[in-house]
């Protein structure tokens, strides 16, 4: 069964995005202000970076960065029963996903990006103990792929990225003010 869905519900969470990317870039002005002739290029660079993250191999990195890991082999002996049933369910082809295991104790799941589902080792544990039965783990990851689906987290990495100048920015105002003792 395919389900196809209309509307881009990524593309409505970027607009609904701009005063953190706007933040982020006006931060990122104020930062690489003093490097004169090389602020356009940095600038350039920190801008490619979103891009970049919309690519395959930009996802990869930005994963793997992110402590996400491709599964071990007892990993995926756990992992490719119940993956292979979800992407049956949603009419996907195996090449469609990418999948990453990370770290934690918690059963969790999600998306992150165009293509790449992510389970914890604790969701793992709970597959291989019986804590969840089949369908229910299947259940799990069909829900994650209907992220995909609906489009919903194609944006978030390049997102994220534009926006990391405003976290950066409030991290470094509430460092400021501890250090001043005014927290």
């Amino acid at each position: 069964m395919s389900v196809h869905v209309r509307g881009h519900f990524g593309a409505w969470r970027a607009l609904a995005a701009p005063s953190a990317v706007v933040g982020g870039a006006i931060f990122m002005l104020v930062l690489t202000a003093p490097l004169d002739a090389w602020q356009p290029p940095v600038l350039l660079m920190w801008l490619s970076g979103a891009v970049a993250f919309s690519t395959r191999v930009g996802e990869r990195i930005a994963l793997r960065a992110g402590g996400f890991r491709h599964p071990s082999a007892q990993q995926w002996e756990v992992l490719d029963p119940v993956s292979s049933a979800a992407l049956q369910r949603c009419g996907f082809q195996t090449s469609q996903v990418d999948w990453y295991v990370r770290a934690g104790s918690q059963p969790n799941a999600c998306v992150a990006g165009r293509r790449s589902v992510a389970v914890t080792e604790g969701a793992l544990s709970m597959f291989v103990t019986g804590g969840l039965s089949r369908d229910q783990s299947a259940a799990i990851l069909i829900h994650e792929l209907g992220h995909n689906v609906s489009r919903a987290t194609h944006f978030g990495l390049a997102t994220r990225r534009l926006a990391a100048g405003r976290i950066a920015f409030w991290g470094v105002m509430t460092a400021a003010e501890a250090l001043s003792g005014r927290v």
